[in-house]
Parts: C-alpha cells; structure tokens; sequence
C-alpha cells in the first residue's frame, strides 16, 4: 500500500484502492457467516480508546472530484498499519474548516490488518468515480475544496491521525 502526501496537492494522492472488509470481501460480523479468517470480534465492537497515533491513518483523498458532482462524490480512505482488525465504530471524524463531525455508528465496519476502507459522502459508486464506499458519512462532513483538516478522533479527543 502506498502512503500519500499528507496535503491537498492533489485531487487524488493515491491510486491504491486495494483492500476489502476480510479476506472475502464480506462484511465481517459477530458470526463468521464468511469464512474470513479475520478473527470475530464481538456483537458491536467499538475503536479502542486507547489507539495509538498511527494506527489508523487517512491513506487517500477525494477532496474536489473532477468527474462528478462536488460535494457529492467526496470520500476517503483509512488504513490501518497494525497487524490486527480495527473497528471503527464511535471513532469521529471531524474537519476544520466549518467544524463539521460524525461519529461511524457501524457495528460491522472494521478495518482489516493493513486493509483499507472508504468512507464516502454518498453510497452510490456512480456519484463517487466508480470508488465504492463501505461507511457513509452522509453531509455531515463537507470538505473545503481548497483547504481543510481532516481528523481521525478516538476516546472523543486523541487525535490518531491528521491530514492538511
């Protein structure tokens, strides 16, 4: 996977789109219905508050779509470094510019060891590029087409990862 730069140079910073909820490709829940050989974790796990800056990092951004409605088709992607599954329910996602937030509220989304996911304004791959959103935040995080922040908020105010 290969790591972006960690500022609004560009509309796209990364082509990697790589990486799915376990090994299958299915969503990973309580029950290991898929096979995966990620382990369970629980009814509704929630991001450990204690999570290390790092962990979780925002790999890639659609900051200002060319080929789509903005700020429609707006999203983003999270890696995770660590060698273990993350869940990312309760983490908030917060931005700087008009000091937008959202709590994921998303008991089966968690981000497999060194996987990604998106995160996207809109579900519909066709608003957002052909880039399909596993969470959507819906229009409670507008990003700023010029300049924002994006943080990466655990334990409700450790920052685990901040992109200009």
């Amino acid at each position: 996977h290969t790591r972006c730069s960690r500022d609004w140079s560009s509309d796209v910073c990364s082509s990697d789109l790589t990486g799915a909820p376990d090994d299958t490709g299915a969503a990973q829940d309580a029950v290991d219905n898929d096979a995966g050989s990620a382990p369970d974790l629980g009814a509704c796990p929630s991001v450990p508050n204690d999570l290390p800056e790092g962990a979780l990092i925002i790999s890639e951004v659609m900051l200002h779509p060319a080929a789509a409605s903005d700020p429609d088709a707006e999203w983003f992607e999270i890696y995770n470094t660590t060698s273990s599954p993350i869940p990312l329910n309760n983490l908030l996602i917060t931005d700087a510019i008009d000091f937008d937030q959202h709590s994921v509220a998303a008991c089966k989304l968690i981000v497999p060891a060194k996987g990604v996911v998106v995160l996207a304004k809109s579900a519909d791959p066709a608003v957002n590029g052909g880039v399909k959103a596993d969470y959507v935040y819906g229009d409670d995080i507008k990003l700023d087409n010029k300049k924002d922040t994006i943080k990466l908020v655990v334990g409700g105010t450790t920052e685990i990862d901040v992109v200009k």
